[in-house]
């Protein structure tokens, strides 16, 4: 019994099937041919008007096919583009509102603020504590944080047509980052008792619970924020997920 296929059947086998031409080149192919012909029959002969037509129609098919393609993918292009500007114009105020909070969320000014609730603390600590826990490094640090928020919002705010998920990605950065840093400062603060006694820590819990729960809320809102960026541009460039700052 032989094993041997046959496979003239085949398409890829087939006379059309071996030249891996599409249906456009064919086309082309056909029409060059077409007008070829016609070309050399009208220099012996007097071709009827309709034959001129049919190839004038022909060749109006020819090009409508070469230039579909293109066409359809610059359409989908720019409706993509046209769905991310409105996507942009829409989710603005949320990123500028998101941006000016955190500007006040990183104020050791402000009242309220972890950064705030830290710098008393620090102040109420024993030489020995102070020096050895240093928490002025780290709210030097939140410093920094703050300074870049106060860049970020800005800059946005200044300047409409900066790129917006660029902006959106800086914002969720400065999150994590700032999540990190309240991280290692709570670290940091938990070693009171090895030199101040728990009594020093347990009057900072009340204000460094409140502080925290307002960054914890604020992170999540970030968080969902940045998943419907990355949803909507297709990207992964906004950060998604961020430390969690626990109280004490």
């Amino acid at each position: 019994m032989s094993n041997s296929l046959n496979t003239s059947s085949h398409p890829e086998n087939s006379a059309w099937g071996r030249t891996g031409k599409s249906s456009v080149d064919r086309l082309i192919e056909f029409g060059l041919l077409l007008v070829a012909v016609v070309t050399l029959l009208s220099a012996n002969f007097k071709l009827p008007p309709s034959l001129t037509l049919i190839v004038e129609g022909y060749l109006v098919i020819v090009t409508l096919t070469i230039l579909a393609s293109p066409a359809k993918t610059i359409f989908s292009k720019l409706m993509s583009w046209i769905g991310t500007r409105r996507s942009a114009k829409k989710m603005r105020p949320e990123l500028l509102e998101l941006v000016a909070e955190l500007t006040q969320l990183v104020d050791q000014q402000r009242a309220d603020t972890l950064p705030f609730v830290v710098a008393g603390f620090s102040s109420r600590l024993s030489d020995d504590g102070r020096s050895v826990l240093r928490l002025d490094r780290n709210l030097d640090h939140i410093g920094t944080l703050h300074a870049w928020a106060h860049s970020l919002f800005g800059r946005f705010v200044m300047n409409k047509k900066t790129n917006f998920w660029e902006n959106a990605a800086d914002l969720t950065h400065l999150v994590l980052q700032l999540s990190w840093a309240y991280v290692r400062m709570r670290d940091i603060v938990n070693l009171t008792p090895n030199y101040d006694g728990l009594e020093v820590l347990n009057k900072l819990k009340p204000d460094w619970d409140e502080a925290v729960r307002k960054i914890s809320d604020y992170t999540s809102r970030v968080e969902r924020f940045a998943k419907s960026v990355n949803s909507k541009y297709g990207t992964t460039i906004c950060t998604t997920s961020f430390q969690q700052v626990k109280t004490i």
